[in-house]
């Protein structure tokens, strides 16, 4: 039973259009990893900032997000505020609870679905929910800028993986039209600006510290 919840959501992450007004209708890229015990699907989409983690059981399938925050550095007053804010969001968000993971202490936020009455329609829901709990945590954390270079950098890693495979600048700039979101102008600079980090990658011992500067500058513009 498990293994055939794990292919039905499997493949309502994978079908889809890029067109669709729901977050589960368009088309995410699908894997499954092995956590300790567990296998756990992983769906992840370029317009999106959060890797989807979902875990099932006999009775619940588990969504689950980690926004990248770890309070056990934090001093003693700002971790309280931290954790006095994400009380706050479970107060104010219905279904998705924010808690604590590993010896780290980190953020996790989860949704749990009834696999009895489990439908398309409410794990469509749940998603949507997840990724708007998630932008309220990284608003309330204060990170927004370090979410937007994160996703930078995450873009640029997969023009760099695609431009290893051997695709051409069309198919990659589609990709980043149509699949990012980008406007063609920005997608055509952002491009330009990732070749070119690539160039000076290859060519390092002739490059100055400010043209490398330089071009990882513009990356974030």
């Amino acid at each position: 039973m498990t293994n055939d919840w794990m292919d039905k959501i499997a493949k309502w992450f994978r079908d889809g259009s890029e067109n669709s007004k729901t977050l589960l209708g368009i088309p995410w890229d699908v894997e499954i990893v092995q956590d300790g015990e567990h296998d756990v699907i992983v769906a992840t989409h370029p317009k999106i900032p959060y890797k989807i983690g979902v875990l099932i059981n006999p009775q619940f399938a588990s969504l689950h997000i980690d926004p990248g925050i770890y309070t056990d550095a934090m001093d003693v007053a700002e971790r309280m505020k931290t954790y006095k804010r994400l009380l706050h969001i479970n107060t104010d968000l219905n279904q998705m609870k924010a808690g604590l993971l590993g010896n780290e202490d980190q953020v996790i936020l989860t949704v749990d679905l009834n696999l009895v009455s489990l439908s398309k329609g409410e794990f469509n829901d749940a998603l949507t929910l997840l990724v708007m709990g998630g932008a309220r945590v990284i608003e309330a954390m204060e990170l927004t800028d370090d979410l937007a270079n994160s996703m930078m950098e995450r873009n640029a890693a997969m023009i760099i993986e695609k431009m290893e495979k051997g695709e051409t600048e069309k198919q990659i700039l589609e990709f980043l039209i149509h699949r990012v979101g980008l406007e063609k102008a920005y997608a055509e600079e952002f491009m330009k600006n990732v070749t070119k980090m690539v160039e000076i990658d290859q060519e390092k011992n002739g490059v100055s510290e400010e043209e490398e500067d330089e071009a990882t500058e513009n990356l974030y513009r």
